[in-house]
């Protein structure tokens, strides 16, 4: 067997070449992020990741990882992914939102691949040292992004946007457009949700969508700049010293300070639990034999004061408030509503889940009434993969942290030791750390090829970073590397978050996580038993099955995606009707499985029938051609999204519009069964069981009016008993249904 070279660099220069792209996709991540991968927005680098776990076996980097065997590490990754695949094989097989879980089957391949190099990468020092340089560099400058976002760019954001959020509701045209273009979603609840987390809240976000999505990984970046600390685990005593401290101090600053105002609960949480236990393990530890020294107590007292100081200064100048802490209950009972509804979907299908990527909608039809969130994962991770991956997934949930939590115990006792040589001193190859400070800029073209959004932040993030690594490589600043130990409890600390928080699905969470699972094995290789299986033997079918897969699935997505972008153009372009219909045609057919481009001909068909109506109501039992296009087009979209109750609502309403308005029976006794299709899948919607109400009661139906229009004011009741102020019945709807829902009173 030969020995991973000690440098990178002194292997042939394909491997060289081949380790820096490596090193420059994992820091990509960090700056596109998917909160939402279901929208196949990062497949294309999942498919580079299948790609590169071919090549890979072809490079030096993989002369260890062919003759090492399967560790536990891997078996957990192998269940967890597993599950994912078969859950998301058999909604191909039986049916579902096909589309989801083509593109989660992906994702799931991408992350099995990250693991099967990222695994082999971290033996190699000098590479070990710049991913986890690099790494602590983009989690610091991210926490800055995310201090300017709150105290400059939201603020400003709010200012310029809140007087045309009014112009909206009082019916303004142009102010209407423009939040359009901005991104801004236009319909209820989400529309109300923007606009009070905009106009109330200033929580930033950094480069994530979610607030709580970046306080997890700035809680576990914080525990990797101060768990050495915590620990004992120090640097030994050299000129550069200093150099090393307060690179650390000032980014553990930066990293407390965001973290506060993400006000993500569960993430300060979850630092808090696992901070305070590793200083126990440290009180422990002295006394079974363990090193412990003064110092190390000093220093967990004064980091604590400081997190203590930093949240005063924060409260007082308005930037922390009580309601962090006075809603935390509520904000419990919310999750309690969310853990109770998964599980009675996991107890319909306990052994192999609800299915990949169909959480969503599964969700809506146990809601319960009390809940307000339409949420797309269950805030649990044992839950999430449960449900998505099955009691396989789980039980591989459950072993990763296990091993987790049994390699950072043996780490803990072997550098805990005043003889022992850490990590701290292991030296990056400047080429690599190089590589990985380009990561923002390759984010920034990456987002402006795909969208032609212009993102400065970006830019700016990547020549900090390229300043950073050059004080870095020329000494003028060192940044030690976190030991296995404290890999370990930075993985601890965000599946503790995860336990309350949504995210494991996530492919950033997912890659952040194995890096620092990866972080927990030693240079020289693991001491753990090893299983008689050939790494390669298992790895290799199936990246090669993943690379097929995933080259038909992005040349597919993005010519499916592609296409309806360039329908949407032409439909503000104002091109005619029949060059649109035949855009959103080839976008239908480019991906069969998709329901968005079906919704967006039906909304055009929709426009155009109401574009052709006279000026006065006209009469007939048919249904005129362009109503009843959008109508089938829109049941196409319920075909390949069976359990979306969306469409079915949004098909209901264009009945109904179009029973009143051209008197045809047929459409009014259409909606009533579209609509109450919808209402099955979504009951707890106080909208859609007004809109059936309605519907029956054009149609005739008074007995189904009138248990509609009480089941929707019962829910509205709710709505307005906890504050659910974005899903509260218009007056004039509550008034017309407090009337129809009053029984009559016999002759």
């Amino acid at each position: 067997m030969k020995s991973s070279p000690t440098s990178p660099m002194s292997a042939p220069v394909f491997t060289a070449v081949l380790g820096m792209v490596f090193v420059l996709a994992l820091n990509l991540r960090w700056f596109i992020p998917a909160e939402d991968s279901a929208d196949g927005a990062t497949v294309w680098l999942a498919a580079f990741w299948c790609l590169a776990a071919v090549v890979s076996r072809f490079s030096p980097f993989a002369d260890d990882a062919i003759a090492r065997r399967w560790t536990r590490a891997d078996c957990a990754v192998a269940l967890l992914a597993g599950g994912h695949l078969l859950s998301g094989v058999l909604v191909l097989m039986l049916g579902g939102n096909r589309h989801n879980a083509a593109i989660l089957i992906a994702e799931w391949l991408g992350i099995a691949a990250v693991w099967s190099i990222l695994r082999d990468l971290v033996r190699v020092p000098g590479v070990r040292a710049a991913i986890w340089q690099s790494t602590l560099l983009s989690l610091t400058v991210i926490a800055v992004v995310g201090c300017w976002q709150h105290w400059v760019e939201l603020p400003a954001m709010a200012q310029r946007l809140g007087p045309k959020f009014d112009a909206v509701r009082a019916g303004n045209a142009a102010a209407r457009q423009e939040l359009s273009r901005q991104g801004v979603p236009l319909t209820d609840p989400e529309f109300t949700l923007f606009e009070k987390r905009l106009r109330d809240s200033r929580e930033p976000f950094a480069f994530f969508a979610l607030a709580n999505t970046l306080g997890g990984f700035l809680a576990a970046g914080l525990m990797l700049v101060i768990g050495d600390r915590l620990l004992g685990v120090s640097a030994p005593q050299t000129p550069t010293r200093n150099r090393t401290l307060w690179p650390r101090v000032l980014a553990g600053i930066a990293l407390a300070i965001c973290l506060l105002l993400t006000k993500s609960r569960t993430a300060l949480l979850a630092f808090l639990l696992i901070a305070g236990s590793v200083s126990a393990i440290r009180i422990i530890g002295a006394r079974i034999g363990f090193s412990m020294s003064r110092r190390v107590v000093g220093m967990a007292a004064g980091a604590l004061a400081v997190v203590v100081v930093v949240g005063i200064v924060l409260s007082r100048s308005g930037s922390w408030d009580r309601e962090v802490l006075t809603e935390a209950t509520k904000s419990l009972s919310y999750r309690i509503h969310y853990w109770e509804g998964t599980a009675r979907l996991i107890a319909e299908h306990p052994l192999l889940g609800g299915g990949l990527g169909q959480f969503r909608n599964a969700y809506l039809r146990v809601k319960a009434p009390e809940a307000s969130e339409e949420i797309a994962d269950p805030h649990n991770f044992l839950l999430d993969v449960w449900f998505h991956g099955g009691l396989l997934a789980a039980a591989g949930a459950l072993w990763l942290v296990a091993t987790v939590l049994m390699t950072s115990w043996k780490a803990v006792r072997v550098e805990s030791e005043p003889s022992s040589t850490t990590a701290l001193t292991v030296v990056s190859d400047p080429w690599f750390l190089l590589m990985s400070a380009v990561a923002p800029f390759g984010a920034f073209f990456v987002q402006y090829g795909g969208s032609g959004y212009w993102d400065d932040r970006l830019l700016v993030v990547g020549s900090i970073m390229i300043v950073a690594v050059g004080l870095i490589i020329y000494g003028r600043l060192t940044w030690s590397v976190p030991s296995r130990a404290t890999s370990g409890f930075a993985a601890l600390v965000l599946f503790t978050h995860l336990l309350g928080a949504g995210g494991i699905g996530y492919t950033t969470v997912m890659q952040f996580l194995l890096l620092c699972l990866a972080g927990t094995f030693s240079l020289t290789g693991d001491s753990e038993p090893k299983r008689a299986v050939n790494a390669v033997a298992v790895w290799l079918p199936c990246v090669f099955f993943g690379t097929a897969l995933l080259a038909v699935l992005t040349v597919w997505r993005s010519d499916a995606r592609s296409l309806v972008e360039a329908a949407d153009q032409l439909v503000l372009h104002g091109a005619p009707a029949e060059k649109i219909r035949a855009a959103y045609t080839r976008a239908m057919q480019a991906d069969p499985w998709d329901p968005l481009p079906c919704s967006r001909l039906a909304e055009f068909e929709f426009q155009q029938w109401q574009q052709e109506l006279p000026s006065r109501n006209g009469h007939g039992s048919e249904m005129p051609s362009r109503l009843e296009a959008a109508v089938t087009t829109f049941g196409e979209a319920l075909r390949r999204d069976p359990t979306n109750g969306q469409w079915a609502f949004r098909r209901g309403t264009m009945l109904q519009e179009g029973a009143e308005r051209s008197k045809s029976p047929l459409a009014a006794e259409l909606a009533v069964v579209s609509l109450d299709r919808a209402v099955n899948l979504y009951p707890t919607n106080a909208q859609w069981q007004a809109a059936l109400s309605d519907a029956a009661a054009l149609a005739g139906m008074t007995s189904l009016a009138e248990k509609a229009a009480r089941k929707a004011l019962a829910q509205d009741d709710v709505n307005q008993r906890f504050g659910h102020v974005e899903r509260i019945l218009a007056a004039e709807v509550r008034a017309r249904l407090e009337v129809r829902s009053e029984p009559v009173a016999p002759n």
